[in-house]
């Protein structure tokens, strides 16, 4: 699990990541998370999707639901 998790109003977990570290390239920016979370609540009109958890760590946004993914979003 990351180090950092935000946690909703309504309990969701957001897997946000590690602490900035200008030499790990295993995760998109935070400016590509925020981009992520965006589209999310486009779509969904909540940050969370409706779900227990989203991970926006990643180029793709994973879900634990694959209602979510049939939506247009990718599950892992």
């Amino acid at each position: 699990l990351p180090n950092i998790i935000l946690l909703t109003k309504t309990g969701s977990q957001i897997r946000w990541g590690h602490a900035p570290n200008p030499n790990d390239f295993t995760e998109v920016s935070a400016a590509e998370k925020l981009l992520h979370l965006e589209q999310v609540y486009q779509q969904f009109h909540r940050v969370d999707a409706s779900q227990t958890w989203i991970d926006v760590r990643f180029d793709h946004v994973e879900y634990p639901n694959r209602q979510a993914s049939a939506a247009g979003q990718t599950e892992r």
